[in-house]
């Protein structure tokens, strides 16, 4: 997982309703940024956990509606 180079409308948020985070348990220098540049503010809801036996957590977040 890397950068998102997103576009104006996921910038935005309109196209953008569910993002899956995963998280490695792993350190890998000054990390690597989600998105190029900011987004416009947005609220999100945790949907969905899932934990691996690797350490490696699946995190759901729905963005919330009347955003």
């Amino acid at each position: 997982m890397g950068l998102l180079q997103s576009p104006t409308e996921i910038s935005t948020g309109l196209i953008l309703d569910r993002m899956i985070i995963s998280v490695v348990p792993k350190l890998i220098g000054e990390g690597i940024p989600l998105f190029a540049s900011k987004p416009a503010e947005s609220t999100w809801t945790l949907a969905k956990v899932q934990q691996f036996d690797t350490g490696l957590v699946n995190l759901t977040y729905d963005k919330q509606e009347n955003q």
